[in-house]
C-alpha cells in the first residue's frame, strides 16, 4: 500500500498536469489532497512539500497550512476515506451487477457532479443500504 505522502506527492503531481485542462477531474483532486493533507502529520507534510520542491513543482501549487492545523485534522480524521488502486478495479460495469451483500441482481446507479450524471462512482442500493460497486465506470473486484 502506497503511503499518504507517496499518494498525496502522485496527486500533487496530476492537479498541476489538469490545471486549467480538466476541470471535471481537477476538483476531485483538489478535494483527495485536501483529506489526506489534514490526516498527515506536521512531519510528514514537510516530507512531502520538500518532495514536491525537488520535484521542481512551484511553491505556488504547494499546500502551506498554517492556522488550525490539529482541530482541522482531527475532523478530518472522522470523514470516511476510501482508496482504491487500478489493480483492485475490474471490468467495465454493466447496468446490472451481482450484489456481493445479498446475491441478488441490483440496477447500477451512477453518481452525479453539480446535477449531471457522472462515471466516477457507481452505486446499488439493496435494501436500505448504498454500496459502491464501481469508480471510473469500472467494477471494484
Amino acid at each position: 500500500m502506497r503511503s499518504k505522502v507517496d499518494t498525496y506527492k502522485r496527486l500533487m503531481l496530476m492537479r498541476v498536469q489538469l490545471e486549467h485542462k480538466d476541470n471535471f477531474h481537477f476538483s476531485y483532486i483538489e478535494d483527495a489532497l485536501d483529506i489526506i493533507w489534514l490526516t498527515m502529520s506536521d512531519e510528514e507534510q514537510k516530507t512531502v512539500n520538500e518532495a514536491l520542491i525537488e520535484d521542481g513543482i512551484d511553491e505556488r501549487h504547494i499546500a502551506m497550512w498554517t492556522d488550525g492545523n490539529e482541530t482541522d485534522r482531527k475532523e478530518a480524521n472522522s470523514i470516511p476515506f476510501v482508496s482504491i488502486s487500478d489493480e483492485q478495479l475490474g471490468d467495465k460495469l454493466g447496468g446490472t451487477v451481482k450484489c456481493g451483500k445479498c446475491g441478488q441482481t441490483h440496477a447500477v446507479e451512477y453518481g452525479t457532479e453539480n446535477g449531471k450524471p457522472s462515471d466516477l462512482l457507481q452505486f446499488v442500493k439493496c435494501g436500505d443500504d448504498t454500496l459502491l460497486v464501481g469508480v471510473g465506470g469500472r467494477g471494484i473486484k
